[in-house]
């Protein structure tokens, strides 16, 4: 619960986790299958002895060695390369370790926002269907040189949509139709994009992540939107 209400906070962009109750030797573990998990980067974090000791991954879009960088004056000391690093801290920083986080992840969505998107492939309607999964575990693990699928679908029907947030409802959620499948699909921080850029009842063309939420043991094909077309 702590990782989604973190996903939602950083619009999708970084998880952050962090506790008493998470063991020194797991940090990396537990980092590198949230990455997986949400295809995001994502910091975990455990709390012992008046210090705080964290591990990140990353799959894709943030290189976290660079991110620790901006924040390199509150570590007892830090390291690693683009995909997996690890730092420590004084246990009393750590609210001022959060602080900079949501001071930096927003300045580095916009520079993410400016490049343009690596596609892997684009999906014909027949091959819209949850059997797609196959493919993508196929090329797991993901991590460094190897980040996560991204696909194109066009022509994808907009049959639902609905703004989302806890704070502020800048994030949309929507149901898109291709073909005969219907996917639940999440557009982080794209509100504002809704009425201009695409709108319910739009023919459109996605690209797209697919991801796996599970809840209450069943298990639910999403779609991560990275960007939206008419």
């Amino acid at each position: 619960e702590e990782a989604r209400a973190s996903q939602e906070e950083f619009s999708g962009k970084l998880i952050v986790v962090g506790g008493k109750e998470i063991h020194r030797g797991i940090t990396g573990i537990l980092a590198s299958r949230l990455a997986k998990y949400f295809h995001a980067p994502a910091i975990v974090i455990a709390i012992l002895d008046g210090r705080a000791v964290g591990s990140a991954r990353s799959v894709s879009g943030m290189h976290i060695k660079k991110f620790l960088d901006r924040m390199a004056d509150l570590f007892i000391d830090y390291g690693g390369h683009d995909f997996a690093a690890g730092f420590s801290f004084e246990l009393g920083r750590y609210e001022e370790f959060l602080v900079k986080v949501r001071q930096i992840v927003p300045a580095m969505k916009e520079s993410e926002e400016q490049s343009a998107l690596e596609i892997d492939a684009e999906l014909p309607e027949k091959y819209m269907t949850p059997s797609l999964r196959n493919i993508i575990d196929l090329f797991k693990p993901y991590g460094e040189g190897n980040p996560p699928l991204t696909f194109v679908a066009r022509n994808a029907f907009i049959a639902e949509l609905k703004f989302i947030g806890k704070k502020e409802q800048n994030h949309v959620k929507m149901l898109v139709e291709t073909g005969s499948t219907k996917w639940p699909a999440v557009f982080w921080n794209a509100a504002e994009r809704v009425g201009r850029d695409f709108s319910l009842n739009d023919r459109v063309d996605i690209a797209f992540r697919l991801s796996v939420n599970t809840y209450q043991n069943q298990e639910t094909l999403q779609m991560n939107v990275l960007d939206i077309a008419k």
